[in-house]
């Protein structure tokens, strides 16, 4: 019984495989869940965090970029306050007057500033004939603003020197300006924008300062007469941002709103995959925090790692628990299916393991379940056995047999009547003793028919078989998953025995028929129909169809079992034609109708046509054109006995145009 050893092997490694299987699951589920809900929660708390420190930084920037916005915008208001557009427009040399004015005004607001690098209000030149414009800056980075004269900031826009030093007042005629001189940017862009701008922060080399510039237009009645600005220092702004810690290699940049960036630490390089997080400041620039990934997941890293160890300490333990527990489990299946086994080959001596029967618990009644089985297809067997025997020496079935021996001998007879008297003594000696020989012949008939009959069982019998085995499969798989309970196991007690129910019917047909009928009686055509189909179907070529069209109401009177015979020796006969010729399509058809009180029917087979040879003598006793051994030659005559003796019918065989056709007319009965 290798085969079962190793049968049983392969039940406990399944076990053993789902034991592990679902561990390892159960472990990378929760483990994958854990993971992912710690990316999402480092993820949310690395949002909170950057958003906060990048936020809060960006409103202490924002105060003081407002803060200069809102004295640029007070000198602004001054200027426009005293300003006379129509006298400006008939005379713009005005504003010279005015030159003390302005230069009290932006110093007292450049003051107010603490990180004042500059302050300056300077006049459009397309509206004046020269360039006017009054500058303080901290040109000597002392924290001290000095008024730009003109030999000052002539050697700064042209690196000229100027002989009058002490000259105060900047005249520039306006023809000698040039719009494309960075210097000069401040002024123009801010004429054509229109409105306020912030300039990107710059380093001035001969202040050695890192500054931006906020510069708005002078508006009076609409009209734009100038731009007032002031320059601030931000290297406060750069050292903060260097400073600000995020994580441990973590940095924050300044950019501009379209993503440039204008100030960073040194050393620094923004990847893509870093993750960030930032706040805008009220001038638009971005203040962005950066950390890299590998930083801020690396808890995650370790947990997976965790995660993995302990994957591993799962495993190696479900293996040692699925082994002890898989033994017991596997011990009482294997002990089942191998009972089954046993079962199919027809051993039913082999006993289960006392201390299974003996067991209380789930297992314990599933094993019970099985020994019943067992048990009950044991005593159907012995029905089986007992039922044939009882055929063997049933006397009216010998007795049959020994009568249709005796037809055939004055078959016989009737043919030497024209021999002469001294051959004749001869041969009716001969006939007498070769009586007893017939009727063996035609008992042996019937112990192939009873043959048949058990081939066909075993057939109907290994659909329920699987069945048996496929109840089985599941409650081990029941097991397997923790779902094997008390309703689990009725219900699959409950499927067995229906299984084993249709087993019983099979034996119960199979007894109807071959025990000897002891009366007559009504019985309906398409009852012994389709049951000499479920008796035959299995044996016929794979590639056969049939088709019946019968009169459910068609009834007849004789020995039902004996009409089933006859219908049996058609279909075999049919049957046997199909695997003798390759025709195609290989189809039987039946049809049974009802007229003027006899009920016809009509079997019809696309086999070969018979030779007129053959259709004379194909109801003659002992005629077979199959091999010798292989027939009795008994099978149709027994047909035509039945008919046309029996039941009182006819019965005759011709050749159509698709292959051959028998008709059977019978007289009709009412049931």
């Amino acid at each position: 019984m290798q085969k079962s050893v190793r049968w049983k092997y392969k039940i406990g490694s399944r076990i053993m495989l789902i034991i592990i299987s679902c561990s390892v699951l159960t472990t990378g589920f929760t483990g994958a869940i854990s993971i992912l809900q710690g990316v999402k929660t480092i993820e949310n708390e690395a949002n909170e965090k950057l958003t906060y420190i990048a936020l809060s930084h960006a409103n202490e920037f924002s105060k003081e970029l407002e803060k200069t916005e809102c004295i640029v915008n007070s000198l602004v208001a001054a200027v426009a306050a005293d300003f006379d557009l129509q006298e400006f427009n008939s005379d713009s040399n005005c504003i010279i007057e005015k030159t003390n004015l302005y230069k009290q005004l932006v110093s007292n607001f450049a003051h107010m500033e603490h990180y004042c690098h500059g302050a300056f209000i300077s006049f459009d030149p397309s509206k004046t004939e020269i360039f006017y414009s009054i500058w303080y800056s901290d040109i000597h980075g002392d924290g001290k603003l000095v008024y730009m004269t003109r030999g000052i900031i002539e050697k700064i826009l042209y690196g000229r020197e100027v002989e009058v030093e002490a000259e105060e007042e900047f005249y520039l005629p306006t023809q000698e300006l040039n719009r494309e001189s960075p210097e000069l940017q401040y002024l123009f862009l801010t004429l054509d924008e229109g409105g306020p701008l912030w300039f990107d922060p710059y380093k001035e080399i001969w202040f050695d300062a890192l500054l931006t510039s906020y510069v708005t237009p002078i508006i009076v009645d609409d009209a734009i007469i100038g731009v007032a600005g002031m320059d601030i220092t931000i290297e406060h702004i750069k050292n903060t941002i260097s400073n600000i810690s995020v994580y441990d290699s973590g940095f924050a940049v300044l950019m501009d709103g379209r993503g440039e960036i204008l100030l960073q630490p040194d050393g620094v390089v923004i990847d893509e995959t870093m993750y960030s997080g930032c706040a805008a400041l009220s001038n638009g620039w971005v203040l962005g925090l950066f950390v890299p990934r590998a930083e801020l997941f690396a808890p995650i890293h370790t947990l997976a790692i965790t995660i993995a160890v302990f994957m591993v300490i799962i495993i190696l333990a479900g293996i040692v628990i699925s082994y002890l527990s898989s033994r017991k489990v596997s011990f009482a299946i294997d002990n089942a299916i191998e009972q089954l086994r046993y079962i199919e080959i027809g051993d039913f001596t082999r006993e289960m393991p006392k201390e299974l029967l003996e067991s209380n618990d789930d297992l314990g009644h599933f094993i019970k379940s099985v020994n019943t089985i067992q048990g009950v297809i044991r005593d159907l067997m012995s029905e089986i056995r007992m039922t044939g025997g009882q055929l063997l020496t049933n006397p009216i079935w010998l007795s049959t047999a020994i009568q249709e021996a005796e037809a055939a001998t004055e078959n016989a007879l009737w043919q030497l009547e024209s021999m002469g008297s001294a051959h004749k003594k001869i041969i009716l000696d001969e006939l007498q003793r070769s009586r007893q020989k017939d009727a063996v012949v035609i008992y042996q008939s019937r112990l192939a028919q009873m043959g048949e009959m058990v081939e066909y069982i075993a057939h109907q019998w290994k659909q329920p078989l699987n069945s048996l085995y496929v109840i089985l499969n599941e409650l081990k798989d029941a097991h397997a998953y923790g779902e094997l309970n008390n309703e689990a196991l009725n219900g699959a007690v409950d499927q067995a025995s229906n299984v084993i129910t249709r087993m019983s019917q099979t034996i119960e047909d199979f007894m109807n028929y071959l025990s000897p009928a002891k009366e007559k009686r009504v019985f309906l055509v398409a009852d012994s129909i389709n049951f000499a189909l479920s008796i035959t179907s299995h044996a016929m070529p794979d590639e056969f169809s049939k088709e019946i069209i019968v009169d459910d109401n068609a009834a007849v009177y004789g020995f039902e079992n004996e009409f089933t015979q006859v219908l049996c020796n058609l279909l075999d006969n049919a049957k046997d034609a199909f695997l003798s010729t390759r025709t195609k399509p290989k189809l039987i058809k039946i049809v049974v109708t009802q007229a003027d009180e006899n009920v016809q029917i009509e079997i019809f087979n696309t086999a070969n046509h018979m030779s007129a040879d053959v259709m004379e003598n194909i109801f003659k006793p002992f005629y077979t054109t199959k091999p010798r051994g292989q027939g009795s030659g008994l099978g149709l005559y027994m047909t035509k006995v039945i008919i046309e003796e029996h039941m009182n019918g006819k019965i005759r065989m011709e050749n159509f145009a698709g292959g051959v056709k028998c008709c059977i007319l019978l007289p009709s009965a009412k049931i």
